[in-house]
């Protein structure tokens, strides 16, 4: 995964929309990258569409026309056990043959860590109350939650930029940037989103929301 087509063709093999629509009903929705539609510096950009055909040339570019086999581990919990049969399929179907591993959170957690895992499935929580600390987190080099250990020295000193820009216009370009370089670079790969709903009763009142996402 070192390789740039390996990681490219994996995001091609994708089809997030029918996925969102399958797996979580009126619920899922597919957005290109970590930030909601009401952040600032959202962008639709997104070099990537389903096309399989596509991701077989790249792997075989890549030097693997014959396929490869991985592991993909994954947390036991839902959705993750529904998600990740059909990334399987997906992924077989340009050829990446995958052997399921199934952890309790604490396991998975230890080897996302030390990096002992081939690929990995996670969901994260949006909206972030600051987008920045999210991507710091998420897919700095130095992150504690870029379980790839994906490395874009560029991206790393736009964050360093984005992080000290006062001007919006400034900090929306400087986030735009962001998503270009990690889609263009396939640091990660980006499934759907599933909307979350509250309901509560009329009679209640004064309830607050620390606007910071749920799990």
């Amino acid at each position: 995964f070192n390789n740039l087509k390996v990681r490219q063709a994996i995001n091609y093999a994708m089809d997030r929309q029918l996925m969102a629509e399958q797996i979580i009903p009126g619920l899922g929705y597919v957005e290109p990258y970590i930030l909601g539609r009401n952040d600032l510096g959202y962008s639709d950009y997104t070099p990537y569409t389903y096309d399989p055909a596509k991701a077989k040339r790249m792997l075989k570019e890549a030097g693997y026309g014959n396929g490869l086999n991985v592991g993909f581990m994954m947390i036991n919990r839902e959705p993750d056990i529904q998600i990740a049969p059909v990334v399987q399929s997906y992924l077989a179907e340009i050829g990446i043959i995958t052997t399921i591993e199934t952890l309790d959170r604490l396991i998975y957690v230890d080897k996302a860590k030390t990096g002992n895992f081939d690929i990995s499935m996670a969901q994260g929580s949006l909206p972030q109350p600051v987008p920045l600390l999210f991507m710091q987190s998420q897919l700095a080099s130095d992150g504690p939650v870029n379980r790839a250990a994906w490395n874009n020295p560029e991206f790393d000193r736009t964050l360093s930029e984005l992080a000290q820009a006062l001007d919006p216009k400034e900090q929306i370009r400087l986030t735009q940037k962001t998503q270009r370089l990690v889609l263009d670079d396939a640091g990660q790969t980006f499934l759907f989103n599933a909307a979350n709903y509250d309901g509560m009763s009329t009679k209640l009142r004064g309830l607050q929301y620390q606007h910071e996402g749920a799990w």
